[in-house]
């Protein structure tokens, strides 16, 4: 059986890039490693957030506390709509109740209602009100609002504004974090996460995230010391172990990234990240099999997958099921056509003499910007080894599309300007230089200039 050198995969698998961290590093709300749900006002749990009584401020029109406390308690319960029905009415008996604004907005967010949302959070922090913790959850939860509009600017100033009022405020350093990681400015997130943790020094999630900074960096020994506090304070912190395999992957030490991924997928079953990395670690390892049963795993648990069907379809090929591959192939780019996906059938057609559809798909791969002669010597060996190895003898168009990008030897600058110069002048007959024109816009009918030979 003949194997591809190199197999060219789906960008998706393996080490991702430090955006890809994102799937794991989130602001931080309502102590949820894994939501912007928004702070409550007048609600204390979970982490360090921005500290509102439970009970209403004194002085309030008879009946408003008693709806904020009832729509406290649907929105604990997870009645958003009914808790926005009953932070209205109190907010109609006393207008002034920044706490109702702020949590109403909370209650619009879980609803889905972003603009709602941000427009009690404004009118909170319209309201001089005395609460300084009121106005600070106003702004954070606006900051993170701004987060989902991808307006960071905005989300860095409500942070920074909700740290002039309260200064040792957790949830804004670890959102400030999070933002200058999303804007590749690890430094500062590590400086957001080093202040988060002087008030939380025992937080799993901040753990994770100054982790994932340290990652970005190149900084894999500091990340994997925070991973491990991490899992030091949360042994069952299953996005610690999937975040950590990436780094383990990157040192090259697969065996612990495939272990790490496995104590995810233990953890938590319903991981289809975890899943298809560890498959994605598998196929790249060469161990065929494992991998298709991640992929089959995948596909099972969770929907459709351009990456997924392509890689299990790279599996296949390389067991020499070309048949089963291409299918796998057809299913990838009929959700989502990528270059890698028509090399790969390409190349199966090749294998199996479909010579049309091979170009075809070859073709495609290089209109989409793939370098196709040097991904094609690279996977294959070049034509002679494809050749041989499968038996076959590729057509010439074949063979030209497959090598028509060659690049100059090392040490080559191709053709000289004079080489280049006596091209193109062979290409124009003698008697087109007879009568030169001298000016192009009054002799712009002559050969020269492409107009039709009289």
């Amino acid at each position: 059986m003949a194997t591809v050198r190199d197999p060219v995969l789906s960008l998706d698998h393996g080490v991702p890039p430090a955006s890809r961290l994102l799937k794991y590093v989130k602001p931080r709300a309502n102590g949820q490693a894994s939501a912007l749900d928004g702070v409550l006002a007048g609600n204390e749990h979970g982490a360090r957030r921005p500290k509102v009584p439970d009970s209403v401020p004194p002085g309030l029109q008879a009946g408003a506390g008693d709806h904020f406390d009832a729509a406290l308690a649907a929105q604990k319960g997870k009645d958003y709509a009914r808790a926005v029905e009953l932070y209205t009415e109190a907010i109609l008996l006393e207008p002034s109740m920044t706490e109702a604004y702020v949590n109403r907005g909370v209650a619009h967010e879980s609803l889905g209602n972003l603009g709602a949302a941000m427009a009690d959070y404004n009118t909170a922090l319209a309201i001089d009100a005395k609460s300084i913790d009121a106005r600070t959850s106003a702004y954070i939860n606006r900051a993170n609002g701004y987060l989902k509009l991808w307006d960071y600017d905005q989300a860095i100033a409500d942070c920074n504004k909700a740290l002039e009022l309260d200064p040792s405020n957790f949830t804004a350093y670890v959102n400030l974090g999070y933002v200058h990681f999303i804007l590749d400015d690890h430094d500062q997130a590590i400086r957001s996460y080093d202040q988060a943790l002087r008030y939380e020094p025992r937080d799993a999630y901040v753990f994770l995230n100054r982790g994932a900074s340290h990652h970005a960096k190149g900084d894999y020994d500091s990340a994997l010391s925070d991973y491990g506090k991490a899992l030091e304070l949360e042994p069952n912190y299953s996005h610690a172990y999937s975040v950590r395999s990436w780094t383990f992957l990157e040192q090259g030490d697969c065996s612990r990234a495939i272990a790490d991924l496995t104590k995810a997928l233990e953890l938590d079953p319903s991981d289809l990240h975890s899943l298809t990395a560890r498959g994605g670690i598998h196929l790249k390892e060469g161990d065929w099999d494992r991998a298709i049963r991640d992929f089959d795993e995948a596909l099972a648990k969770g929907p459709e997958d351009a990456n997924v069907y392509h890689d299990r379809g790279v599996a296949y090929e390389q067991k020499g099921d070309w048949f089963r591959g291409m299918l796998d192939f057809d299913r990838s780019i009929r959700i989502r056509p990528s270059k890698e996906a028509f090399f790969n059938r390409g190349v199966a057609r090749l294998r199996m003499a479909e010579w049309d559809g091979a170009k075809s798909d070859l073709r495609r791969a290089k209109n989409m910007g793939m370098e196709l002669a040097a991904v094609f010597r690279t996977s294959q060996g070049g034509i002679g080894s494809f050749e041989q190895s499968h038996h076959v003898s590729l057509p010439e168009d074949i063979s030209d599309l497959v090598s028509a990008d060659e690049v100059p030897e090392p040490g080559s600058t191709g053709a000289s300007i004079l080489e280049l110069v006596k091209r193109v002048t062979e290409s124009i007959p003698d008697e087109a230089y007879v009568d030169l024109p001298s000016d192009g816009s009054r002799n712009y009918k002559h050969y020269l200039y492409g107009w039709p030979k009289e």
